[in-house]
């Protein structure tokens, strides 16, 4: 019980237990008597009314029931509130899932240091309900009413650290949405809020150290003619020199493809490029361990050369010149009559022989109308990328029978429309006349072809890139529909990917070389590889507690008044002395 101390006002109603006690002390109870006179004692009886002298407290139950009463009543002005057992304590966690939770500083972790204390919160708590949100890129509620620690020792232990990245800010307003006004909301983390929280409902608990660390920030790996190029960025994040021995290996037969003594200056970054001889075979780079050893480590598949079919029909000579210069532009493109991926044409649109072909139909009709740029253009689209039309004649004729999502349009006259249909094809229907145009002199029409074959490339069977960062979305295109797929994770945990118009996307939630197999066979690899810069920079790492949730006796909502109580005992009392009382008179009656 709480509240007597914090109205110390409250203490003046106890005077008024003296002033009872007086009133006992110095008056006094008659008996009756049956005299045949007064006169011989009507003295006797004004000294005694007067209270010259102190007597014995002739009605004690009279007077106790009625300092109960006093004291019952000095308590309930208190204001007094009482946390029984039966009350449960609420809680929201906002775990730090990035990678940087995982720095070991000889031993001491700061995830493992972050159990240990949510452990003892919940332990002092007594009866508790516990929500957590897990604050990676995108924070997520993970886990709600979990009421023992075994359910919540079960949880904590899944609590990977393996994002990169955290969304501290999101996570915290998603608490804030979710708690309500009952419960406590702590941050774990390893750095220092970037705005310090002051007494409320939140609390900052960080368990990060700065540690030196050395880390790979950048890997890729591309095609250029016949050969592949390997590129490693690998940066000091400490402010102290470093020396690091790094090892490039074959996944093939764990070859050795390199080694190189690297010496780093404080803040830091060496850069190695370097061609592989065998470009079919993956490769791992790494080097000795350190404080952070999850970005000691890369894998580079080599890259799938993917290359569009393309099969030209155009019969305008001016139109198919301009045509051939613009794909034969892209290296991802191969001119192709034999089930082409793409056609393109200018002659009156059918359906193509090739179920999954594409079209690209220019549509060259007289009496045009010539447009000068600006124009609208829907920038989402993957056509307009890199597009700029400003001072480009554009000559088109007003005809209504284009079908499709305008990319470009001049007012209301569409000069670039996209088709999809229900199986995923795409028909693309240009307005255009050549004649009355300088679109075909600008860098617009390349760049507007490069686009077609690159946004076609992405649809092709394999993943769109066989290397991809930690916390990027992988999307994987098959050449048949399928109704489900196995993907293997490196950790050796197997799981089913559902099909979406031949395509299944995901993201993946550890580092690693991962494999998509359909029954056990194996159809294609991709690494992920954990290069988030700020994450492996441990400098900023802090320990440390900030804010501070409010008193308890502030929390009335996690506590109940008693008052009542308390004022119910003193009816009690005084029903009982008015009992006392009226046999009192009735014995003397």
């Amino acid at each position: 019980m709480s509240g007597i101390f914090s109205l110390p006002f409250v203490l003046f109603g106890l005077s008024a237990i003296p002033v009872l006690v007086a009133i006992y002390l110095l008056r006094n109870r008659f008996r009756l008597h049956t005299v045949s006179s007064l006169m011989l004692w009507e003295q006797q009886t004004r000294v005694h009314q007067q209270g010259k002298f102190i007597s014995r407290i002739q009605t004690p139950l009279l007077f106790f029931l009625e300092l109960l009463v006093l004291l019952m009543l000095v308590l309930a002005a208190a204001g007094p509130l009482m946390r029984t057992a039966k009350d449960t304590r609420h809680f929201v966690f906002v775990l730090d899932d990035s990678y940087s939770m995982l720095a070991d500083d000889n031993g001491i972790i700061a995830r493992d240091e972050a159990v240990k204390e949510i452990e003892e919160l919940l332990d002092e708590s007594g009866r508790f309900s516990a929500r957590f949100i897990s604050a990676g890129s995108t924070p997520q509620l993970i886990a709600e009413s979990l009421g023992t620690w075994s359910q919540v020792n079960a949880l904590l232990g899944r609590w990977r650290c393996m994002s990169a990245s955290a969304d501290m800010a999101r996570a915290v307003n998603l608490a804030l949405e979710l708690a309500g006004k009952d419960s406590h909301i702590l941050v774990v983390t390893d750095h220092k809020p970037d705005t310090l929280p002051g007494q409320g409902r939140l609390e900052w608990w960080a368990f990060g150290r700065p540690l030196a660390n050395v880390a790979f920030i950048n890997a890729t790996r591309k095609s250029f003619d016949l050969k592949q190029r390997c590129f490693l960025e690998i940066a000091n994040l400490s402010v102290s020199s470093m020396t690091r021995k790094l090892t490039i290996e074959s996944l093939k037969d764990s070859e050795l493809v390199m080694q190189r003594l690297l010496e780093f200056e404080p803040k830091t970054t060496n850069r190695i490029f370097f061609e592989p001889e065998d470009n079919s075979a993956g490769l791992r780079a790494y080097f000795t361990n350190d404080s952070l050893a999850i970005d000691n480590e890369v894998i580079l598949l080599p890259e799938i050369n993917k290359i569009v079919r393309v099969q030209i029909a155009v019969e305008d000579k001016l139109l198919a010149g301009a045509v051939k210069l613009a794909v034969d532009a892209s290296k991802h493109s191969q001119s192709s009559s034999i089930e082409p991926h793409l056609i393109i044409t200018d002659a009156p649109l059918s359906l193509p022989s090739v179920y999954d072909s594409w079209t690209f139909r220019i549509i060259n009709k007289p009496n045009a109308s010539a447009f000068l740029g600006p124009f609208i253009m829907n920038r989402s689209h993957p056509l307009t990328q890199g597009l700029s039309l400003d001072g480009v004649i554009w000559s088109a004729s007003d005809v209504n029978n284009f079908s499709g999502v305008p990319v470009v349009a001049a007012g209301n006259v569409p000069l670039l429309m996209d088709r999809e249909t229900l199986n995923g094809q795409h028909h693309v229907s240009i307005n255009l006349t050549p004649e009355f145009s300088t679109l075909f002199q600008s860098p617009n029409w390349p760049i507007l072809f490069w686009n077609l074959i690159e946004w076609r490339k992405t649809f092709l069977p394999g993943p769109l890139v066989p290397n991809v960062s930690l916390g990027a979305m992988v999307s994987v295109s098959l050449d048949t529909q399928m109704e489900q797929l196995t993907l293997k994770a490196p950790d050796g945990q197997s799981g089913s990917l559902a099909v979406n118009a031949k395509t299944v996307s995901f993201q993946p939630q550890i580092p690693g070389l991962y494999e998509l197999t359909d029954k056990g066979q194996s159809m294609y690899q991709f690494a992920v590889n954990p290069l988030s810069k700020s994450e492996s920079d441990l400098s900023r790492a802090q320990t440390g507690k900030w804010g501070r949730w409010q008193q308890a006796e502030l929390f009335w909502w996690e506590y109940r008044p008693v008052d009542w109580f308390l004022l119910l005992i003193a009816l009690s009392l005084l029903t009982a002395h008015r009992f006392v009382t009226a046999a009192q008179q009735r014995g003397g009656a």
